[in-house]
This record gives C-alpha cells, structure tokens and sequence, in this order.
C-alpha cells in the first residue's frame, strides 16, 4: 500500500527540502575582501543581510572559505553592492556599512538596540564621528494630567555646520536634513562636490525600503453556525490552495525589525456535510436527514505588521494585522428530508441557504521563518485568520476561521536584515 502524506505535512517537507537546498548553495555573491596587508582578494562573500554581516563575514575563493571578523579585515564589499569597512564603534571593531565617500564619508550601523546610527568620517578627525541624536519622551502635567510628550534631539544638524563649513550652499539646507540615510547621503554628497569640483561619489543607494514577494500554501478552514437551519453545526473544510503576492514596506523611523506588509491573495471554500436535523412541524422528534454545502471564492486583503527577531542567518518573524474579505461565484443549498409513520416524506429545499456578504472584515496572527537565498528570502509562515461573517443574513452565518501555511519569496533584502 503506497504511504499517503497529508496536503499540509507535504507543504512543511517541501519547505525543509528548499531551505536545506538553499543554505547548501549558501548565499555567496561575487564580491572581494580588503586584508589588514597585502592586495586585495577576490572571490565570493557570503551576504546575509546588513545586521549579520556587520559582525563577521565568509570569503571564497578557489573552494576555500574563510571567516573573517572585523579585526581581520580592512573591510568588504559585493561588486554589484554594498560596501563595508571595519573601524571602532564604542571601541570595538564592526564592519560599517560605507554609504558615501569623499572628502567628508557617511556610514550607517544597527546597535543592538535595533538603532541605526549615523557617522562621518572628517579630514581632521582621527576617528568616526557619531552624528548624535537620541529622542526624550517627557512628562508634565497639564490642567491636572499627565500628558507624554516627545522632544526631537537635533544635536546631529550643530554636528554637521560644523564639519560641512566652507561651503555655503548646503549651509541652508542643514537647517532642514532629517536622520535618514537617504537624505544625510544628499547633504554630504552636495558638501563632497562643492568642496571637491564633483569628485564625490555615493558608494551605493539609499536604503531599500520596499521589497516585493509572492507566496502560495494551503488553508484549512472551519465555519461555526450558531443559529437557523445550521444551528449547532461545523463544517470544516479540506486543504484548499491559496495564492497571493504582496509588498513589505521599511519605513525609515520604525527601525530595521519592524515593517508594513500589504498583500492580496486568492483562496476558496468548498465543503458539504450530512447530519441528522432539520425537522420542523409535525416531524419534530422523527427521523430527519440534511445536506448542506457551501462553495464560495475570495479575494482577501491583509495589511499587517511585522517584526523580525534575532540576528541570525535564520530570521524568525511575528506578524499581526487586519484584512478585508470579499467573495464571489458563491453557491450554497440545503435539502432535508423527514419522515413519520403515517405520514408522506417531508422534503425541504433552500437552494440559497446564505446570502453572500460581498465585504466582511477579519483579523490575522503569524510566525514566520525567513532564510537568506542569494540576496533574496525564502519564507515560511503559520498564519491564523478570523472573518466575522460570510452571510448577510444573520439568521444563518458563521464566522469562518482558517489555518494557514504558506510559503513565499521574498526578492531583496531591507538593509536592516
């Protein structure tokens, strides 16, 4: 007898099957290392995700891999990508990302704060300069409550008149640069071609904000009827394909964890289910018969936020959101039939059982797995999703909820990850 494997058991060993494929081809990308002596090399280096390798760092070359930490290197980079160099931070070597160099250089760095900080690197300066801004939240209180209020530190704008002098074109526009890498890069960039007639350049682009992904899986769902001809009934559905594809948004001052996902996916339901019940009148306490089934498609929207955990090549994640449902090309019926010594066979026929509510509203919850592929990201998620009705018609509704499991790919990396 051939050995059958569940729908949704075959997902999980499809999953442990890519992602152990995918960390035995390593996420090596055409790149060179710096030494402390020497020329440089060239090969491969194993990119994770701006965190990771703000620590440590793979290079191949030849079939030999070799890991360096900060203190081994002068630094690192990716031909088609960022660029990293080690010097102190607090005293202690890392690998900062180097965003643009010139007569003034800005470089980025998460703490383990999730904080990303800002540094320059000045002529006369023997070190990096962290450019400083650490918000306060106070509190007073104010016709009796207390109220919390936030106070911007802008001691990074008094930092920079003072390093970017000698150029009074970006004077002004210090006044106004916010603590972003997209817009301290601008600034320097400006300073660096004011000062250097043109020579500066930005070493990469900005921090990507948006990546884009698509996923498929499968989904289990359950509808709990509480009253009329279902009443006290559950239906439960088998696997049903979903697929879907969506957007993950960084916005700058939520730090590198936390994002914005947007999706929009396609499921379906469809179930049938035979129980005794569904008597009225005289055959009230005989025996009786019903079948009903209930087919429907959907088009949901989940908006949602994500918070990814650790610093690991493995990326744990947690996500919450809420979502719009609307379903279409939905059938429903129910027949009943009862019977009684002396009497003729009751038939009853509803062949619209549930009048299809076109919007309904629902909530989400998920972990998560990301593993790095090249640049990019594998992902598998357990979700758990809740509608709060499928029928306009009170009198026979449910609110469906479904299990979930879902995998996905993810293209590029946020530069928090």
């Amino acid at each position: 007898m051939p050995l059958r494997i569940p729908p949704f058991r075959q997902l999980v060993l499809l999953f442990i099957l890519i992602s152990g494929a995918a960390q035995g081809q390593g996420t090596f990308r055409p790149g060179y290392v710096v030494p402390l002596a020497g020329d440089t090399l060239r090969g491969e280096v194993d990119f994770r995700g701006y965190r990771y390798n703000a620590q440590q760092v793979e290079f191949r070359q030849n079939g030999t891999t070799q890991q360096y930490k900060p203190s081994g290197l002068r630094g690192y980079g990716l031909f088609k990508g960022p660029r990293f160099e080690s010097q102190p931070v607090s005293g202690v070597p890392v690998f900062v990302l180097q965003l643009v160099r010139g007569a003034v250089g800005l470089y980025s760095f998460t703490d383990a704060q999730d904080r990303v900080r800002f540094y320059v690197a000045a002529p006369a300066a023997p070190s990096l300069i962290e450019l400083l801004k650490r918000d306060t939240t106070v509190e007073r209180m104010v016709g009796g409550q207390l109220q919390r209020g936030r106070v911007q530190d802008t001691r990074y704008r008094t930092q920079l008149q003072q390093i970017l002098s000698g150029c009074p074109a970006v004077e002004p526009l210090i006044e106004r640069v916010g603590y972003t890498d997209t817009e301290l890069a601008r600034l320097i960039t400006k300073y660096n071609a004011c000062v250097t007639l043109g020579a500066a350049a930005a070493v990469i682009p900005p921090q990507k904000t948006t990546t884009f992904r698509v996923f498929a899986g499968g989904q289990q769902s359950s509808l709990s009827f509480g009253e009329g001809r279902l009443q006290g009934q559950t239906f439960k559905t088998g696997m049903r394909p979903m697929v879907g594809a969506g957007i993950l948004v960084h916005p700058a001052r939520f730090g590198p964890r936390l994002a914005v996902g947007l999706e929009a996916y396609w499921t379906s339901i469809d179930v049938e289910k035979q129980f005794e019940g569904g008597a009225s009148g005289l055959y009230i306490g005989y025996p009786s018969q019903a079948t009903a089934r209930y087919k429907a498609q959907f088009v949901r929207l989940p908006i949602s936020l994500r918070y990814s955990l650790g610093n690991s090549k493995l990326q744990p994640f947690v996500q919450a959101g809420v979502l719009i449902s609307t379903q279409f090309q939905t059938s429903s019926n129910y027949h009943s039939v009862s019977t009684r010594p002396g009497f003729p066979v009751s038939e009853t026929n509803d062949p619209e059982l549930i009048d299809p509510r076109t919007v309904a509203y629902g909530a989400l919850g998920a972990l998560g797995l990301a593993v790095p592929v090249g640049g990019h990201q594998l992902e598998a998620e357990v979700r758990y999703e809740w509608v709060d009705a499928i029928s306009s018609f009170t009198g026979t509704n449910a609110s469906p909820h479904a299990l979930q499991l879902v995998l996905g790919y993810r293209f590029g990396q946020h530069a928090g990850q």
